[in-house]
């Protein structure tokens, strides 16, 4: 056997020199998104490295890649089946599409003219098997074609990837966290949750409150959510940070980032009256975009999370009736005080019933009618709160991002609702808002 030597992408050393062992499998622990990448980098470490070495080496090097780009290969066909039937654990974000569109492996680099000078030599003669994993290798040439044509299918299966990618319902993703959720071990949450109830004394709402605003504030200021879009400026002039500080210690330290990503977890979460849940749909997504670029612990940190906040919601359901108005009093989140939503609902169905909403762009109206009320969230986050009405799923209106922003685009409804005849709203528009007011008696 030839003694190799590698440069870059350790990878590809396959635990020591002998590159007969690299198949691919010591990749097989990564996620799929990090499998490309080094297979990437591996390419790009190999044709930027001007010096060629003897015929042996060049080729066993050739081989190597030629291997391993089949086994990307293979992992992405079935990932790509998988997904087709809405079954993944984690999802390709754009970056990764963006990187690959410009990649350049074989054609006009140092692979390509290291191959073609090779094309006259019986790959035998430097220890290579004149079929390797059902693949001629007799020559050079076998080589380079074997690379060429699954560099194309890789290709083609990424293409089909995004595609797919992007038809994906939200709720597969909320599938995929409580499958993932299922496979890990809470006792030490649960233990560090029972252990700090056994501090405070006689539990009241303001104490479970602090100690819910303490759990999401050492979740967010563990930057697990550095990988989010950025928000708008408008998203961030919502958090009420001020009232955050008020639930911590004096003393609490914040990082840089801190309000920014408030603004990111807002969208992943839903308040159903005093109740802080999590959405799984954007939870579980964030996750399957990101998950190669999170460490193990900061992956769990996203579960421990949610089994926290579940333990304090149920132990918010089971204060003494007295307690119940201090909760109702002193209900907040992130972004500033909640109205009753129970409220809210009955108001949208009655109107409905009443024949005043006309199409899904309906929904843009109760938005707006709500932030009078009091809401402070983005149309995200109502979106979701929506969704979270039993009974909206019945209704031939369904709320949608799209359905809510499309109308405030043009800037009338973002008026005061008083002003919106003067901006010239249509009357059905200005009817269906005046109704809600009346049935939430909003002045």
């Amino acid at each position: 056997m030839y003694q190799k030597t590698f440069f870059g992408a350790d990878w590809l050393r396959s635990g020591g020199t002998d590159c007969t062992a690299c198949d691919g499998s010591q990749m097989r622990q990564q996620t799929l998104r990090s499998k490309v990448l080094a297979l990437n980098d591996a390419f790009n470490t190999y044709n930027g490295h001007e010096q060629v070495y003897e015929d042996s080496i060049e080729s066993q090097k050739a081989l190597c890649l030629a291997k391993c780009v089949e086994g990307v290969k293979a992992d992405l066909a079935s990932y790509k089946a998988n997904l087709e039937k809405r079954v993944f654990v984690e999802l390709f974000s754009p970056d990764i599409f963006e990187v690959l569109s410009d990649a350049k492996w074989l054609k006009g680099q140092k692979l390509e003219e290291v191959l073609l000078s090779l094309k006259d030599k019986p790959l035998i003669a430097f220890g290579i098997a004149e079929e390797v994993d059902g693949h001629q290798t007799k020559s050079a040439d076998d080589l380079y074609q074997w690379i060429a044509q699954n560099i194309e299918e890789m290709r083609a299966l990424l293409k089909a990837i995004r595609k797919l990618t992007f038809k994906l319902p939200p709720e597969s993703f909320a599938a995929v966290y409580e499958k993932q959720s299922t496979k890990i071990d809470m006792e030490s949450v649960e233990t560090f949750y029972y252990e700090k109830l056994l501090c405070v004394g006689k539990l009241t709402f303001r104490k479970l409150q602090a100690f819910r605003t303490r759990a999401v504030a050492e979740f967010i200021n563990k930057g697990v959510l550095k990988h989010a879009f950025k928000p708008t400026t408008e998203e961030i002039a919502e958090v009420d940070f001020e009232r955050v500080k008020r639930e911590l210690p004096p003393d609490y330290e914040f990082k840089d980032f801190f309000v920014v990503h408030c603004a990111i977890f807002k969208k992943m979460i839903i308040w159903k009256g005093k109740i802080l849940v999590i959405d799984k749909e954007n939870y579980g997504k964030y996750i399957c975009l990101h998950m190669s670029k999170l460490t193990d612990d900061e992956l769990l940190e996203f579960f421990k999370l949610e089994k926290l906040l579940a333990l304090i919601n149920e132990a918010i359901m089971n204060l003494p009736q007295e307690d119940e108005k201090e909760a109702d009093a002193s209900r907040v989140d992130l972004q500033g005080g909640l109205p009753s939503d129970e409220m809210m609902v009955a108001a949208c169905e009655q109107t409905m019933i009443e024949g005043l909403w006309w199409a899904h762009r309906s929904w843009s109206v109760a938005y707006r009618v709500y932030q009078k009320a009091g809401y402070k969230g983005s149309v995200t986050n109502f979106v979701a709160l929506a969704k979270s009405w039993p009974w909206t799923r019945k209704l031939e209106y369904i709320p949608s991002e799209d359905a809510i922003s499309k109308p405030l685009r043009d800037g009338k409804m973002l008026a005061h609702i008083e002003e919106w005849v003067k901006e010239g709203l249509s009357d059905r528009i200005c009817r269906l808002a005046n109704r809600l007011l009346e049935i939430m008696e909003i002045e």
